[in-house]
This record gives structure tokens, sequence and C-alpha cells, in this order.
């Protein structure tokens, strides 16, 4: 071993030893159990590569966005901005790979957990997450489904904004 990397190891033990709680040196240095949470500490085991959802002020932020570049660059009207960014808006958030479900038996209907067989054939359905289609079998499940998604698409988009414009500007 290089008189360096012997001075280096040295100062990173050193350090390590002096920590009597939860640093920030913790991952490299192995002083915490894997299943014990850090009391005060952000996050918790387990939930690594575990997407959040989509928020509110994402939502709403996406949605100025939107309208601002339709009426800027399209010369769409305030009404007609805001009903065309919600279709757009919609689009995005049931592609947005954040939501797109996961299925663990990949040999069972997603939407409801029959088998494939002759004349109701389980069949794939592309997701926002790359090669990982779901599948179910094409009617009445694949509609099942399309309905499920647009509702969770429909609640998301309705908490995060105000209503819609009509033809008479905002609802008094």
């Amino acid at each position: 071993m290089s008189t360096w990397l012997a001075k280096a190891l040295a100062a990173h033990y050193r350090h390590a030893s002096c920590c009597s709680g939860v640093c920030a040196n913790c991952a490299n240095c192995a002083k915490t159990p894997v299943d014990v949470a850090p009391a005060g500490g952000f996050g918790t085991n387990g939930t690594i590569g575990t997407a959040s959802g989509i928020s509110e002020s994402e939502i709403r932020a996406r949605f100025a966005w939107i309208v601002r570049r339709l009426t800027e660059d399209s010369g769409r009207d305030d009404v007609r901005a805001d009903s065309d960014a919600r279709a757009i808006l919609t689009v995005e958030v049931l592609n947005d790979v954040r939501l797109a479900p996961v299925q663990e038996d990949t040999h069972r209907c997603f939407v409801c957990d029959g088998i494939s067989r002759t004349g109701h054939v389980l069949v794939p359905i592309l997701t926002a997450r790359p090669d990982a289609p779901l599948w179910l079998h094409l009617e009445p499940c694949h509609g099942e489904h399309r309905r499920r998604q647009s509702t969770m698409a429909d609640e998301l988009l309705c908490s995060a904004l105000p209503t819609p414009l009509g033809p008479s500007g905002p609802p008094t």
C-alpha cells in the first residue's frame, strides 16, 4: 500500500471513529446498521429508487408554462390556451413514469388477475416504463385500465389546478 493511501485511510478511520451518531460519512464507514434508520434524518431504508408522486406545485408550474407557450408562441386566447394546456398536461401526466403501474406477475392479467386462455389471451400494453409492458386482456380489462388511469390523472389535475376558464371568464 502506498504511503498516501495509508495516510488517507488513517485520516478516514480517525474521523469515522470519533463520530458518535450518524454522519454523512456513514455510508462509507458502515458504522450504521442497514436496518436502523437514523433518528431525525431524512429518508428511510428501503426506499432508494422509489419514485415520488407528482406534486401539485409541479402540476401548476407545468400548466402555467404550457399556457404561456401556447399564448406567446401560438397566439391562442386565454380560454383556448387554458383548454389546450389541460389536454396536453393530461397526456403528460398519463405518460409520466412515476405514475406507471408495476406488474408483479406477468402471467396474470393486471386488472382481473386472470390467466391467458384460448379466446381471452393476455396482450402487452405499453407503459411509460421502457421494456416493462402491462399484460392484460383486451376487453373489458383494457378499458377498465384506461378508465382507472384517466381517473387518476383527472383527480391529480383537479386537485392542483383552478377550475377552467369559461366563455365569460373564471367562475365567481
